[in-house]
């Protein structure tokens, strides 16, 4: 799963050079690029039922997505959306190791340094992270779903 942001990672750090910028950007194109096909994929095969059913009533076209689409396909769109949260989450650890800033930086900092409290701090940070978001990621679904 990383291995496309860590490869854009690099080709734009060594474009703009170290820090954040580098990372951001390739978490947002490859996050963005992920959720767009799978969103598309998501909306494709709702039922077609209920949006017949809101034309039939008179119904435009801002109607028909609300009201016939967007109740069908949202707890996938969530589902979709709160997974690459999670996924940028472990990615940035990642992506910070490389050069990209962020608390992975601070990791491997850490580990060149043999400062073991400070690692001992950061894995936990980021499992924490992690485990919160799959927390909050099941509340949602079960309360969409």
């Amino acid at each position: 799963r990383t291995l496309p942001d860590l490869v854009l990672a690099l080709v734009l750090a060594s474009a703009v050079g170290l820090g954040p910028v580098p990372g951001i950007v390739a978490l947002v194109v490859t996050g963005v690029a992920y959720l767009v096909k799978a969103y598309s994929e998501v909306l494709e095969v709702v039922d077609p039922k209920p949006v017949e059913g809101v034309r039939a009533s008179g119904g435009d076209w801002i109607s028909q997505r609300t009201v016939g689409v967007l109740p069908q396909g949202t707890p996938d769109l969530v589902g979709l959306s709160l997974y690459i949260v999670d996924s940028n989450l472990r990615s940035a650890s990642i992506l910070g190791a490389v050069g990209a800033g962020g608390i992975g930086f601070d990791l491997a900092n850490a580990l060149r340094h043999f400062r073991f409290d400070r690692i001992g701090l950061i894995v936990l940070s980021i499992y924490l992270s992690v485990s919160l978001v799959d927390l909050v990621s099941n509340w949602v679904r079960r309360r969409i779903g």
